[in-house]
């Protein structure tokens, strides 16, 4: 038997999404400097989204949009994908809420820096100075 929920009557702004997602998240005791993180990610979520955006706009294509903005804006891939995390964590809290329709959405992909290994001349140069050091 499906379960019934309440559909809100209310529209709610983006700005209180997250704010009901912050208290969500001190309820399930998750540790203060958790909850600042997901602070922080909201000021760089209200440099591009208005926190009195109804959040029945925010759909597909504003995440679309914002990941642009994140592209555009940030250097480094893996700080992109730290904010949409939180974006991403943060809107399916309020899909789960019946605040916003579901949607997909993912983090971006991001290019790993290949480490350089050690050649094999390199290995034997360390073997034999390892070698000259006495074993007990």
């Amino acid at each position: 038997m499906k379960k019934l929920k309440m559909k809100s009557t209310k529209s709610i702004t983006f700005e209180e999404g997250c704010n009901k997602y912050l208290e969500y998240c001190r309820q399930r005791n998750l540790r203060q400097g958790t909850i600042n993180h997901y602070r922080q990610s909201y000021v760089q979520f209200f440099k591009f989204f208005e926190p009195d955006t109804p959040i029945e706009e925010i759909d597909e294509d504003a995440y679309k949009r914002y990941v642009l903005h994140l592209r555009s804006t940030l250097d480094n891939d893996v700080s992109i994908n730290s904010y949409l995390r939180d974006y991403i964590t943060t809107m399916h809290y309020l899909m789960d809420e019946e605040y916003i329709h579901r949607f997909k959405m993912k983090a971006i992909k991001v290019d790993k820096n290949h480490i350089e290994t050690y050649t094999e001349a390199v290995w034997i140069k360390m073997v034999k100075l390892w070698r000259q050091f006495p074993t007990t």
